[in-house]
């Protein structure tokens, strides 16, 4: 943990609101002081047919109009990865990245999936997202809810409010066939 201390202090002094990152707008249509004011007949916010947030039709909360995604433990590094091949901080919602040995990714984003190889760590500050955790590694989440599968040997410290689901993983096994080639 001694090792995240500096990003931790970093991301404590940072205003994601002032740095470009926004507000987030909770919809409570269970309040009397909160009304659906948008031209669509369900009761949430959005502007679509169905009672979830997000802004497709679909009854699910992935926005894309996909499926909700299903990690597992065998999971193929994408060829569009960001490659953490130095010390990081990043935002980029949806975004997946590969986090290399002895390296940081400091994370404040929502929707990410982060790929971590033995001995890195990752601070997150977001939420919706899914980290892969190798032995070794380290993931310091700050808010959530998240998503972490990880082998025997990986470090949680869970500081966020709303938690992280684990799911424990024998061995977790990455697919590099379409990772960018010199990637980690």
């Amino acid at each position: 943990m001694e090792r995240l201390l500096p990003v931790l202090l970093l991301l404590a002094c940072t205003d994601p609101v002032k740095n470009g990152g926004s507000e987030r707008v909770y919809d409570d249509t269970s309040s009397p002081d909160v009304a659906d004011t948008d031209t669509d007949t369900d009761t949430d916010t959005d502007v679509d047919t169905d009672s979830d947030t997000d802004t497709d039709t679909d009854a699910d909360t992935d926005p894309t109009g996909g499926t909700n995604f299903v990690p597992t433990c065998d999971e193929q590094i994408p060829a569009d990865v960001i490659v953490v091949d130095s010390n990081m901080a990043d935002d980029a919602a949806g975004a997946s990245y590969w986090v290399c040995s002895h390296k940081i990714l400091s994370y404040s984003g929502t929707g990410a999936r982060i790929y971590v190889e033995n001995s890195a760590d990752v601070v997150l500050n977001g939420d919706g997202n899914t980290v892969w955790l190798l032995s070794n590694s380290e993931l310091a989440a700050l808010t959530g809810p998240n998503h972490a599968l990880l082998e025997a040997g990986a470090d949680i410290n869970d500081e966020s409010a709303n938690g992280i689901q684990l799911t424990q993983c024998p061995a977790i096994n990455y697919d590099y066939s379409i990772a960018p080639p010199g990637g980690c």
